[in-house]
């Protein structure tokens, strides 16, 4: 996607603490909303469970997530 950025506050290998879980940004990829046809972004976050350890993925758009680390402040 041309002009695709990555905005502040993110960057890739930034982690955020939420709620005592890590999360570490791992990817950025192009999204295109169903509900508008309008360019996106797509941040895929990583952590590991608390319990067990697996490792698992979390994909979320910039809106979401903008709105998890703004409660964090």
């Amino acid at each position: 996607m041309p002009g695709t950025t990555l905005r502040s506050p993110f960057s890739i290998g930034m982690i955020v603490d939420y709620r005592g879980q890590n999360y570490e940004l791992i990817d950025v990829r192009p999204y295109v909303r169903r509900r508008d046809g309008r360019d996106s972004l797509v941040l895929i976050w990583r952590s590991r469970c608390l319990d067990c350890g697996a490792v698992f993925d979390i994909r979320r758009t910039t809106t979401k997530i903008e709105t998890i680390i703004a409660a964090l402040s």
